[in-house]
């Protein structure tokens, strides 16, 4: 495939944009730079620029999205700019290329593209100059404040310096409204979650949203309004034997209701799919149910940066097309110790990224009495509670509800405790597939996920997890504890132990040479009938515990000149 634009003879260095445009192939964290500080125009070849324009429109859309030859092709079939072979032209990007560090690719790369752009715009400059002088339809001065302007203007961009932010000033944004599907519970254009315990009516809820937006009334505490499309992603639930018959007896105008039916993963090329299809359906509300059924297995969903990943494209697409999104996910088996911030499964992210919260579930003192309860909302104020009831296969809202956040996430049964465990061991064990890591950072992702510190240490001790302490001089002051899952299952409780009288502020035993002789015979026995360990020199610290006995205990030469 021929990549020139019909005149080589133009100043151009096609290995560099290559080079360019496959430094971001290999590093997707490197379109940032290129997007910002090049243009079309410092894009020689045809080819090149297209690819460029497609990528920028693909990073402007997402900035988390991935870009490879593949979609960058695709990117350019939506753009109408996709000619035969243009996938293997753009796959040879990458070739042979040396990873480009963005130091690199700033002082280097893009200075020499902007450079080959600049000498281009003055032979242009002066061709048209020439042109304007020949013709005599300018003075000289004239012509000389033209060519000044030129010139000044090309030089400006041709000094290329650090990369630079996209920066708006606020006297060009233009105020917007929020627009709702649902006041005040469900924006549009944004992403909501809709929270609870399984078998609470989660999806029967849904439905009966759907229901309402297929005709355009029938959501408690609101108007009638323009009916719409609904896009259904159902993992949990068949289309046929579930789905279509809980929304005919919900009365949805099924004709409006469109479902996936293939299996989707939300990553580069699922979200694409997935835009695809609500560009096509044109839908007012999107229902992903449950949302970590299409996260895939490569997302840890308890750490905040790959929660990002999930949240930031959903609700880039919801602002893009206009549409709501709400996304269902089950509580977590403590119930966020009651704070209803960290109720839901996953990390805390996700509750943060949704500017609307739903939490969904039952009275512990009347398992009938059930709500549909806002805890969160960064829009408007919380709206009130709505109950809803399910009996005999039908869903029936109930009007205002007393029921409360607090109320549904109070009770935690012997069943939900042994859950509970059961949960923390499976994310320990998740947390800790890939090899050791800090403790600290650990118990942060747990508290997020909603384990309590007694979880995570019943977790800790099933699994075998082992801390080590490393970094500090002698252990002391910049040391970090260290968890790894053991080889074998050798857990020594007397290490899990210090760690706790460590990270809790034990008390520290310091000896030294200066206050040796404060130490009586009387203490020397009383710390060796303690369990005592060992010796360490004078200098170091030793750490007790009085609340677990496994601790380590050190003795210390507490005689000046005698011994133990």
């Amino acid at each position: 495939m021929s990549e020139s634009n019909g005149n080589s003879s133009h100043p151009h260095s096609e290995e560099t944009e290559r080079a360019v445009l496959g430094s971001v192939m290999l590093d997707n964290r490197l379109a940032a730079i290129v997007t910002s500080e090049l243009t079309e125009e410092d894009f020689y070849s045809v080819v090149h620029r297209n690819a460029f324009a497609a990528m920028k429109a693909m990073h402007e859309r997402d900035a988390t999205a991935e870009i490879n030859p593949l979609l960058l092709a695709e990117a350019m079939r939506r753009a109408g700019s996709y000619v035969e072979g243009v996938t293997f032209t753009i796959s040879n990007f990458t070739h042979g290329l040396p990873s480009i560090s963005a130091d690199t690719l700033i002082k280097q790369y893009i200075p020499t593209l902007r450079q080959r752009t600049a000498s281009r715009q003055l032979l242009r400059a002066f061709a048209l100059t020439g042109e304007r002088i020949q013709r005599g339809d300018a003075s000289s001065d004239e012509v000389l404040t033209e060519i000044s302007a030129r010139l000044e203007a090309i030089k400006k961009r041709a000094n290329f310096g650090a990369a630079s932010l996209r920066v708006a000033c606020m006297a060009d944004i233009e105020p917007e409204t929020v627009t709702w599907l649902w006041f005040p519970f469900i924006p549009k254009r944004k992403l909501t979650i809709i929270e609870g315990d399984g078998g609470i009516g989660k999806s029967w809820l849904t439905c009966a949203i759907a229901s309402a937006i297929s005709r355009g009334f029938g959501l408690p505490a609101s108007d009638p309004f323009e009916a719409g499309s609904v896009l259904f992603l159902s993992a949990e639930d068949g289309l046929s034997d579930t789905l279509r018959p809980r929304l005919d007896a919900v009365g949805a105008e099924v004709s409006r209701i469109y479902a996936l039916n293939e299996p989707l993963t939300l990553d580069a090329i699922g979200l694409l799919k997935l835009e695809n299809a609500i560009i096509k359906y044109a839908p007012a509300l999107v229902v992903i149910d449950p949302l970590f059924a299409f996260t895939g297995g490569k997302v840890d969903i308890h750490r905040a940066n790959e929660a990002r990943t999930i949240t930031a494209p959903l609700a880039a697409i919801a602002e893009r097309h206009g549409c709501a999104i709400v996304a269902i996910r089950h509580l977590n088996k403590s119930r966020g110790g009651g704070n209803s911030n960290n109720a839901g499964l996953g990390s805390i992210d996700f509750h943060a990224a949704a500017r609307s919260v739903l939490l969904v579930g039952k009275d512990p003192d009347d398992e009938s009495k059930r709500a549909l309860c806002q805890t969160k909302s960064n829009l408007a104020a919380l709206g009130e509670p709505q109950g809803y009831t399910i009996e005999g296969g039908q869903f029936l809202w109930t009007g205002a509800s007393d029921l409360t956040a607090g109320r549904i996430l109070s009770f935690a049964g012997d069943t939900d405790e042994r859950d509970a465990q059961a949960e923390a061991v499976e994310f320990l064990r998740d947390a800790l597939k890939d090899g050791a890591r800090p403790a600290k950072e650990v118990k942060a992702e747990a508290k997020q996920a909603g384990l309590t510190e007694q979880n995570l240490r019943t977790a800790r001790t099933r699994l075998g997890v082992k801390p080590t302490k490393e970094g500090g001089e002698f252990g002391g002051k910049g040391a970090r504890w260290i968890w790894k899952l053991p080889d074998a299952q050798d857990v020594d409780g007397s290490v899990d132990a210090a760690q706790d009288v460590e990270e809790k502020g034990g008390q520290h035993l310091v000896v030294n040479d200066a206050d040796k002789g404060s130490c009586d015979n009387g203490l020397t026995q009383d710390v060796a009938d303690g369990f005592a360990n060992g010796l360490c020199d004078a200098s170091q610290h030793l750490e007790t515990t009085e609340g677990d006995k496994r601790a380590a205990h050190v003795i210390y030469e507490a005689r000046r000149g005698g011994s133990i």
